[in-house]
Parts: structure tokens; sequence; C-alpha cells
């Protein structure tokens, strides 16, 4: 597979400046390739957030917004980078993310690890944690959020059927940057009047740039055509990881019986 060939620039900003920081902590620093370093602090601790569907496509652990700040320990983003998307399968995914979370973790000498996820990230936190208890490896798990039923059904008030990646990649980078009641108005559009985007998102990104533009500058975000480069990695990163979830004749089947 190959990885979309769109660069986002991010206006000379540097994603790590943009998290806060208590002022008591140590700068903190990537020990492992691939595992993004939000806050470092002298607790025996190490967390560890999976992304979603879109693989972080504003920076790795910018949707997490201040939280890192109000933990303690060592806290860090694993990052949907160009090994992570060259896996094949859900399982070797999250082979490679338990490896380096495991490398990280030696390097800080911590004792107590958190794993926690949203969306897909939730799928993967939690894949993980049992390969650790398999190892005997003790771990915390949080789920943010996640699906207990996929694919969803249609429900107008929660849930919907997939619009396609271009559209979904901009409507959660939209509720991501609070605008989530123009996302549900669109949704709701989208449910009431049938293939409402048959003409692609350029409409969609163009309307939400103009609702969520002044929010995107904390996430380094200056320009509509910056906006469309990331929903551009965001509807490749989701396309990719889709994929890996698709159950396979050897993989993933449904208990018998």
């Amino acid at each position: 597979p190959e990885r979309s060939s769109t660069k986002v620039k991010r206006g000379g900003v540097n994603i790590q400046q943009l998290q806060p920081s208590a002022t008591d902590d140590t700068a903190p620093v990537d020990f492992v390739q691939g595992i993004r370093a939000l806050r470092d602090g002298p607790e025996s601790s190490c967390a560890y957030f999976l992304h979603g569907l879109d693989g972080d496509a504003l920076g790795p652990g910018m949707s997490l917004g201040s939280l890192p700040s109000m933990m303690s320990g060592r806290v860090c983003a694993v990052e949907y980078d160009d090994e992570a998307f060259a896996c094949e399968s859900i399982e070797a995914l999250a082979k490679l993310y338990k490896g380096r979370i495991l490398q990280d973790r030696a390097k800080k000498q911590a004792e107590d690890v958190l794993l926690a996820g949203r969306s897909m990230g939730a799928l993967l936190a939690c894949m993980i944690a049992l390969e650790l208890q398999k190892e005997q490896t003790h771990c915390s798990l949080v789920i943010l959020d996640s699906e207990v039923v996929w694919p969803s059904k249609l429900d107008n008030s929660f849930c919907y059927d997939w619009l396609g990646g271009e559209v979904e990649a901009t409507f959660w980078l939209s509720r991501l940057a609070g605008a989530k009641d123009f996302v549900e108005e669109q949704v709701q559009l989208a449910v009431t009047r049938g293939h409402f985007f048959d003409e692609g998102a350029s409409r969609l990104q163009t309307a939400a740039f103009g609702q969520i533009a002044s929010n995107l500058t904390a996430f380094g975000v200056n320009s509509l055509k910056e906006f469309r480069s990331i929903c551009t990695l965001a509807t490749s990163n989701c396309a990719r990881l889709r994929q890996l979830l698709r159950p396979t004749s050897g993989s993933m089947r449904a208990p018998s019986g």
C-alpha cells in the first residue's frame, strides 16, 4: 500500500510546542520512533493513547487537547506513521504498537502502564492490553469511546450509514475543532436527502472551514488549503484502517455455536 503523498504544512509551527505543559514537568523526550512524548514527570508511570480512524491527522496527540497536562507521569501518543500504515492486518498493527510501547516503557523504567484509545484506538488498546496480560505484564485500560456494533445500524439520532472517507474525515476534524452542531446539521441533511455528497467533499470542507477557522489556528492550521491537505491525509488513513478492520478467512472469525 502507498500512503498519501500530501504534505501537510503547519506554517512553521512545531506541534509539540502546541501541547500544554505543566511547570513542574521535565521537557518531554521521544525515546522510541513512533512514540510521541506529550508530557513527562518524575512519577514512575506511562500512559499511551492510541489514535482513531483518522490516524491523528492533525498530529500525534493533538486530539487530546489539554488532557496530558492534567495527568501525572509520562504521557505519550502512539503515531500512525509510514511503518504503521504498511501493516497488512489489525493484528500486525497492534503487535507493532505493543513493541513500541514496551520499548518506551523500558526506557522510562516505568512500573505502571495505562493504555487508552478512542474509536479505533479503543480496539487497538484493548488488543494490546490482552496481549500484555498474556505476557504477565500488568496494565490499565481506558476506552474513551467505541461503537459496540459494527457496522452501525441507521439511527438519525446517533449514527448513520458511512458517507465516504473524505466526508467522514471532514466531519471528524470539524467535530474536533468545535463544530459539532454544524456536523450534526450536515448529517441530518445527508440522511434526509440521500446522496447529498455525490459531488465530493470540497464544498463541505469550505463550509466547515468557515465554521472552525479560528479554532484551527491552535492546531497550526491557518488556511483552507492546509485544512484540505489534512482532510486528504485523514481520508487516506481512514481508508487504510477501515481496510484492516475487514475480517479475512483466517482471522477475527465469529465464535461458533
